[in-house]
C-alpha cells in the first residue's frame, strides 16, 4: 500500500524530498568524516543526525517546505508532514528497535487529535535509510510500523 493511500499528507513528492534531504545531509557528514583525525562511527552517527534534526527544524514551513513542521524537537525527535509525526532512522527496518516504537507525548496528543477513531492512529512513520558499505546512503523509503 502506498503511504499516501492511507495518509493523504504522506504524498510522494513530500516522502522523496524529505528522502533526499536526508540523504544530502549524511553525504556532507560522511565528506568531512576525519578518521585520521580521530572521528569513529560513533561521532559520523551523531554528527549525520544532529545535522539532519537541524536542517529538518531550519526547513521547516519555508517555501517548498510550507508542509513541514516540527512537532518534538529534542529528545525523540519527531517532525509533521502536514499532520502527521514522522521520525527518520538508519538502519534496517526488521531491525527497527521496539524502543523506538514509543511515541513522544507532543505525538500521541497530535494523533488523538487529529485520528482519534481511525485505524490509521496505530501506525507510527519513520523515513528508514540504509547504508552501504561506504556509509553513503543506498536505499531510503518511508514505513508505517504498529
Amino acid at each position: 500500500m502506498l503511504p499516501e493511500t492511507a495518509n493523504a499528507d504522506l504524498k510522494a513528492e513530500r516522502i522523496q524530498l524529505m528522502a533526499r534531504v536526508i540523504s544530502d545531509v549524511r553525504a556532507t557528514a560522511i565528506d568531512s568524516h576525519a578518521p585520521e583525525e580521530g572521528d569513529t562511527n560513533l561521532s559520523l552517527g551523531v554528527t549525520a543526525y544532529e545535522r539532519t534534526r537541524s536542517i529538518i527544524i531550519s526547513k521547516a514551513g519555508t517555501p517548498g517546505f510550507e508542509w513541514l513542521s516540527v512537532l518534538t524537537p529534542d529528545g525523540r525527535f519527531t517532525f509533521k508532514i502536514g499532520n502527521t509525526p514522522v521520525r527518520f532512522w538508519k538502519g534496517i527496518a526488521e531491525k527497527l528497535p521496539g524502543s523506538k516504537l514509543i511515541r513522544s507525548e507532543e505525538a500521541l496528543r497530535q494523533i488523538d487529535l487529529d485520528f482519534h477513531d481511525e485505524p490509521i492512529n496505530s501506525l507510527i512513520w519513520y523515513i528508514i535509510i540504509e547504508t552501504g558499505p561506504d556509509k553513503y546512503v543506498d536505499r531510503a523509503y518511508l514505513i508505517g510500523f504498529t
